[in-house]
């Protein structure tokens, strides 16, 4: 059983993703889970609305984007995904936060996820923000004080 990475909609008091810019940041190379290289990130701006630290941003535009707590959550159970720091792209409103871009590589889809036997990965489907979990990466957190997160069972991989 999978279960899939959410916001918590009970977390009124979070911050949030409120606004972002593309300029010339390829999101079709990142959707295909192709390594972002350099500079690429150069262009992307995002705004984050003041409030408490959420561990988990709602991606709009399926940017996984999470704290760093979360992020040495996950590195935990999966120590080849690649994370990006966001800073200097993140415009911030009143948020003390670290904040970083998950990156998947191919391997890190979900068929092959479950094959390699991961606990962490990205669902199948371009152009999909969905993180997935196993059931008890899923449990585990539980322990971590995280904010703002939910999960929801996966419907399949």
């Amino acid at each position: 059983m999978y279960y899939e990475l959410t916001i918590n909609p009970d977390f009124e008091v979070g911050c949030n993703l409120e606004d972002y810019e593309l300029g010339e940041f390829d999101l079709t190379k990142f959707w295909e889970m192709g390594n972002l290289e350099g500079n690429e990130l150069a262009d992307l701006q995002i705004d984050i609305s003041s409030g408490e630290v959420s561990d988990y941003l709602s991606p709009p535009i399926s940017l996984p984007i999470v704290s760093e707590k979360l992020k040495l959550y996950i590195e935990k159970w999966n120590d080849r995904i690649n994370f990006i720091k966001l800073d200097p792209a993140i415009r911030r409103f009143g948020v003390n936060c670290q904040y970083y871009l998950m990156e998947f590589e191919s391997s890190m889809e979900a068929a092959k996820g479950i094959e390699l036997g991961l606990d962490i990965f990205r669902a199948k489907n371009e152009g999909s923000g969905s993180i997935l979990f196993s059931e008890v990466a899923a449990k585990g957190m539980r322990f971590g004080d995280f904010k703002g997160v939910a999960f929801i069972e996966h419907p399949g991989v």
